[in-house]
């Protein structure tokens, strides 16, 4: 059976709500002074089947985990990642699904609409700093 529409919307979510992490990674800019933020979605797995299928159907992109070893399995990881304003389409597209990871998703995608503006100042910065490290304790709270 192949699913389509909301039911493969809400297979995808259940998954993401499982074994996924949203984030908001803070990085050097070298070409400017400062710092520049970007949203990351990471599902790892230890059957290329399911990162490979994800990049296909929404974009990212898939390597493999090296040094990653699932304790339970000891088989090789592979990891789906998305990021930027192609995360949060995808996740925009799933947020009704999803249960866990509801309100992280709900801010990340916030974050990105914010972020993708063009002027920035240091108030602005300021918030998506806050947002970045309120994310990130959401994200230790349940994982």
């Amino acid at each position: 059976m192949i699913l389509k529409g909301k039911l493969r919307l809400a297979y995808i979510a259940g998954i993401i709500d499982g074994e996924a992490s949203i984030g908001i990674t803070k990085h050097k800019v070298k070409s400017k002074r400062g710092y520049g933020y970007r949203l990351d979605v990471q599902l790892p797995n230890t059957n290329p089947w399911l990162p490979q299928w994800l990049k296909m159907n929404y974009g990212g992109i898939v390597c493999p985990r090296r040094g990653k070893i699932s304790p339970l399995s000891k088989l090789p990881q592979w990891k789906w990642a998305i990021s930027g304003k192609q995360a949060a389409d995808f996740l925009q597209l799933i947020l009704p699904y999803l249960q866990l990871k509801y309100p992280q998703a709900e801010l990340a995608i916030s974050f990105e609409h914010k972020r993708c503006e063009y002027f920035k100042t240091e108030d602005k910065t300021a918030l998506l700093e806050a947002e970045r490290i309120l994310l990130h304790r959401m994200k230790s709270k349940y994982e």
